[in-house]
């Protein structure tokens, strides 16, 4: 039997499980922790402060995708607390090769990420490249990079992540890099990601005696309805006085796939003799039941700065196993009001975003009026 728990909203009396009722309070302090946190991350860098959107112990170059919700396997890489809202399994290979000359600053070469749901909130996450190439001094940037990650959500509204790196050989061998992330989601109209890149980097933690800098990503995008388009507006932010920003829109197409583009700037303030790097992305991904397959092209304002990519990933959704506890939720309506209505309404999108909620049953407690025209019919005689 479900759970039953009551609170007062105003007007409007909910009943049902605390899974529910408590997080509809708590979402604001999760926006305002975000929030914070945000900004006491981007306090601590040194002034001027700026950054990149690539961090300085990435490996491959990853498809064209969002922030927020990079979706599947691309979720280590990128947004490690989104682990927690992947649905059952998914593998993801990656080729990056060369479009227009050999000197790829951001390396070509293969990657294979893997990250796994788990019951009751869990995700985890691994990945391998190997990165070919050269960088943009000619010099060789041949790596292998690993990457383990961990994620726990509460709900389908907060999550938090990690990820740990090694790098082996190239400019940074030797690197071990923790990278952080936290993800909100507070309405399905609005997605917020905070990740720190490379934490241990400013401590001198890295087990090497490279210096890397930190970076932090902060972004949020908008979701047009059920249109499946979405909008999103990134800025990087380093500590070796690097500034960074990004835009990004991604629309599905019925029977198809998605089509993602993103435009990144990086060194955006050209401080320190370096030079504004501009990087177009588009990509598209067709998807073939719970699989997909796709690729797309990265160009740089350069002649030889250009390069393509094919993906392809693979997995489905869990066999239910082990049994997560849900329940069906129960909201009594007492205020028929255009408040009361908005604030069931919002109630009703909470109840959607929640995992542990299997159902929700409406309980009006109040008279409904009847409509004047029906009270001023003419009767027959």
């Amino acid at each position: 039997m479900p759970r039953r728990g009551t609170f007062r909203a105003g007007l409007l009396q909910v009943t049902r499980d605390p899974g529910l009722a408590t997080r509809y309070c708590a979402d604001m302090l999760r926006a305002r922790l975000v929030v914070l946190l945000a900004m006491v991350s981007l306090s601590l860098l040194p002034a001027p402060s700026s950054a990149q959107t690539r961090p300085a112990t990435a490996g491959l170059e990853g498809p064209a995708r969002l922030w927020t919700a990079p979706g599947g396997a691309l979720t280590l890489g990128t947004h490690p607390a989104a682990m927690a809202w992947v649905d059952g399994v998914r593998v993801r290979f990656l080729h990056v090769g060369e479009l227009t000359g050999g000197n790829l600053a951001l390396g070509t070469g293969n990657g294979l990420y893997a990250v796994s749901g788990l019951p009751y909130g869990l995700g985890i996450g691994f990945s391998a490249e190997r990165v070919d190439g050269q960088d943009v001094m000619g010099r060789d940037a041949r790596f292998g990079r690993l990457g383990i990650g961990l994620a726990w959500a509460p709900g389908r509204t907060f999550s938090m992540g990690g990820s740990l790196n090694y790098l082996a050989g190239g400019e940074f061998g030797g690197v071990t890099g923790l990278n952080l992330s936290f993800g909100l989601r507070p309405s399905r109209f609005v997605e917020f990601s905070l990740a720190v890149h490379d934490v241990l980097g400013p401590l001198g933690l890295t087990t090497s005696t490279h210096r890397v800098p930190a970076t932090f990503h902060l972004a949020g995008a908008v979701i047009a309805g059920d249109s499946g388009v979405r909008m999103e507006v990134g800025v990087a932010q380093s500590t070796d006085d690097r500034l960074g920003l990004r835009g990004a829109v991604q629309a599905t197409i019925p029977r198809f796939g998605d089509v993602v583009a993103q435009v990144e700037v990086d060194d955006l303030r050209e401080t320190g003799g370096r030079t504004r790097d501009v990087r177009v992305t588009g990509g598209f991904e067709a998807r073939l039941g719970n699989h997909s397959l796709g690729g797309g092209v990265m160009g740089r304002f350069a002649p030889d700065g250009s390069s393509y990519y094919a993906t392809g990933e693979i997995g489905g959704p869990w066999a239910h196993g082990l049994p997560e506890p849900r329940h069906v939720a129960e909201l009594a309506i007492r205020d028929m009001s255009a408040r009361g209505l908005v604030r069931v309404v919002h109630l009703l999108d909470r109840a959607l975003h929640e995992r542990e909620v299997a159902g929700v049953v409406l309980r009006p407690r109040v008279k409904l009026p009847l409509a004047p025209a029906a009270l001023s019919l003419p009767t027959s005689s």
